[in-house]
């Protein structure tokens, strides 16, 4: 997936993307925001004007600074959002290694969801693995993992702490476990298919040991037939006949050369 598939509903009520990358980082041509969108860099610890509803956030976290804002950079960033705000968090690590144990604790302070975790192509962005969009809210919504309906809010008389930490755990480890998944069942069909050659060798060995085992029954009787014996035994009296006259011009031959 691009970047700018990451949702469908990634500029709905958006205004403003606020870009606070390092400077040397080049990713608005990824978006395609629509020509009403404003865009302006700013950077990470003091972005100027207010983040509030109908702003979009563009940052990026990942194990190379500078070029990536470290995890816990983000927590004065995550406070000035305001209800409504959203932010789109690009991650530098591989989905595998994304550490969502620095995450939850900064966005869950925060009050920030996250509503939709996206793994990005390798074209995508070179060195940006997978996408998160954070929003700031006042009341949970249900989780919406990647490629599943949209997202509802929960009863608004539940504590919002706990279930921001249980919403985005569940949405952070859906996307670092889903690879693991996906080689999974291609393991298995490859089992399957390893197993389906497998059984189909057996068939053609037990086939084959089925032929070798009548060969040597049609070679037994054969042998065992009365007119290979008489063969045998026309062939051997010629034979014999020629070894006896041949033994005599032996003993001939030799009492000629015996000296008197």
């Amino acid at each position: 997936m691009r970047l700018h598939e990451v949702d469908e509903r990634l500029f709905d009520g958006v205004h403003e993307v606020v870009d606070v990358t390092h400077p040397e980082v080049t990713l608005a041509r990824h978006l395609r925001m629509p020509a009403q969108v404003r865009y302006r860099r700013a950077g990470t610890a003091e972005p100027e004007g207010d983040l509030d509803e109908g702003v979009l956030v563009l940052a990026l976290t990942g194990p190379n600074p500078p070029a990536h804002t470290d995890p816990d950079a983000l927590a004065p960033l995550l406070h000035r959002l305001r209800p409504g705000a959203r932010l789109l968090l690009l991650a530098g690590w591989a989905v595998a290694d994304l550490p969502v144990h620095r995450l939850l604790d900064p966005l869950g302070a925060a009050s920030c969801q996250v509503i939709a975790a996206t793994p990005l192509d390798r074209v995508a962005i070179r060195g940006v693995h997978a996408t998160l969009l954070v929003e700031r809210v006042d009341t949970v919504v249900t989780p919406r993992p990647h490629l599943t309906g949209s997202a509802r809010a929960t009863d608004a008389g539940q504590s919002p702490v706990p279930l921001l930490r249980m919403a985005n755990e569940y949405v952070l480890t859906d996307l670092v476990t889903r690879p693991a998944r996906r080689r999974l069942a291609e393991l298995a069909d490859r089992v399957a298919e390893l197993d389906r050659q497998l059984a189909e060798r057996d068939a053609r060995l037990a086939e084959t040991e089925r032929e070798l085992a009548g060969c040597r029954s049609r070679l037994a009787a054969v042998e065992s037939s009365p007119a290979l014996r008489m063969g045998r035994l026309l062939l051997a009296g010629p034979r014999q006949v020629g070894q006896g006259a041949g033994a005599g011009l032996r003993r001939v031959l030799g009492r000629q050369r015996t000296p008197r």
